[in-house]
């Protein structure tokens, strides 16, 4: 045994145990997070307790793995001040996901320094078991019992308040039902596209042993994050609305060079040709929504100047431009859309939101009063970031910086109480319900 490996392991593994135990007295304020710090606790117990059974051979790479892999995943569960995070957006966001993908889901909300958001699709006790099977097999059977399963969410730490902004969380619950459809239905489309890209690639390289398996490899993963994405973003949409929209649109005017999808963007898609995409499902696929814009009033007006401005600015056609390299891969994933439509329609339980209510709640949020209900029923969250859309938007016009500030600062409380509020008393009928 390298005993001084054994001797740092040991000690960090001790680390980590203090860390959790002296933050055993910070609360967490909600059911996931307290879950998480147990499972993690439990974990540690195991390998603490059972050391001396991690096999020699093995120990170096146990003492490489507390510090790459074991104890940054603290950083997810530990306990987090409710001042580092949107506590009162946690429990409606994850009732959203419980409804679509079943109760014993959970959603651990954590902010990230990069300016973006993320899910990590393996959940919580499904990592650390894999670790556990490699350092003590024997011991995982005492992990294993079936519990919550926890999603880690990310969002980046300087949007923390901004409520709307979050919306994009819906772009997150559906790389779920990515996942799903790249297991079902998707793993067909793939494989034809494999045999499309190849006749293509290899007409066009005829002479050449090598181009059309590395054209038709690279074409693959450029597909593969088309779906990957744009599936995640129709469920967004399904879920929250044009919402998703807006968001796709504000991020995309943080990312304004539209690069063409390859190994070094990881094979995203450009933004604005999401933002495309997402603007022709409002303009084709919610007459209800496009007849709302089409009204009187002012909270009319305002969807209108968001649409206007949004279509002003895909006229530029430079995201069409990057993907002129990958032409036949676009083609391809373009003529798939309607299965791609047909499979977030059949997969997403919420039928889509009717925003009829927005413009009275546009003016009822203009005098600061919180959107929570209406005519005593509680209003949606869809509603609520809609309408929250709108007035945002407003404040980017005619503002000094410090005005809008103090305006933002205003305007997200609102949103924030309106969004627990209307939970709260969703739950509160549903519970009255059961009991009846």
């Amino acid at each position: 045994m390298d005993e001084r490996s054994a001797r740092q392991a040991y000690r960090k593994l001790h680390t980590l145990r203090g860390v959790l135990d002296s933050a055993a007295h910070d609360r967490s304020f909600d059911e996931t997070s307290t879950a998480a710090v147990e499972l993690y606790r439990d974990f540690l117990s195991i390998l603490t307790d059972n050391f001396s059974e991690i096999d020699d051979a093995v120990m170096p790479d146990f003492h490489e793995a507390l510090s790459s892999k074991i104890g940054p995943l603290l950083r997810f569960v530990i306990p987090l001040r409710a001042s580092d995070l949107p506590w009162s957006l946690i429990p409606p966001f994850e009732s959203v996901l419980r409804r679509e993908l079943g109760d014993a889901y959970g959603l651990l909300l954590r902010p990230a320094w990069e300016y973006n958001y993320s899910v990590y699709s393996a959940d919580l006790r499904t990592i650390l078991t894999k670790i556990l099977e490699v350092f003590l097999p024997h011991r995982v059977n005492s992990f294993t019992r079936e519990k919550l399963h926890i999603h880690v969410f990310t969002f980046p730490f300087l949007e923390k308040n901004n409520v709307v902004l979050n919306s994009v969380l819906g772009h997150e619950i559906g790389h779920f039902f990515h996942d799903n459809w790249r297991r079902t239905e998707g793993a067909a489309i793939i494989d034809s596209a494999w045999s499309d890209l190849w006749d293509t690639y290899s007409a066009q390289h005829g002479g050449d042993l090598f181009e059309p398996y590395r054209k038709t490899e690279t074409g693959i993963r450029i597909l593969e994050g088309l779906f990957r994405e744009i599936v995640s973003d129709l469920v967004g949409h399904r879920l929250f609305g044009p919402c998703m929209l807006y968001s796709l649109y504000y991020l995309s005017l943080s990312y304004p060079k539209n690069e063409p999808p390859s190994k070094e963007t990881d094979y995203y898609p450009p933004f604005k040709y999401r933002v495309r995409l997402l603007m022709d499902e409002v303009d084709t696929g919610n007459s209800a929504l496009v007849a709302l814009e089409n009204s009187a009033g002012e909270g009319a007006k305002a969807i209108r100047g968001i649409h206007d401005r949004i279509r002003n600015y895909l006229q530029r056609t430079d995201d069409r431009e990057a993907l002129q390299n990958c032409l036949v891969e676009t083609n391809f994933f373009e003529d798939k859309l309607p299965q791609i439509r047909e499979y977030v329609t059949k997969s997403v339980q919420q039928p889509q939101v009717s925003f009829d209510r927005v413009p009275v709640l546009f003016d009822q949020l203009k005098r600061r009063i919180p959107i929570n209900e209406f005519e005593r029923e509680p209003v949606s969250i869809s509603e609520i970031l809609m309408t929250g859309w709108l007035h945002y938007f407003a404040l980017l016009e005619g503002h000094e910086f410090r005005s809008f500030v103090d305006e933002y600062r205003v305007l997200m409380r609102l949103l924030l109480k309106s969004i627990y509020s209307s939970y709260v008393q969703t739950s509160f009928a549903s519970a009255a319900a059961e009991v009846q």
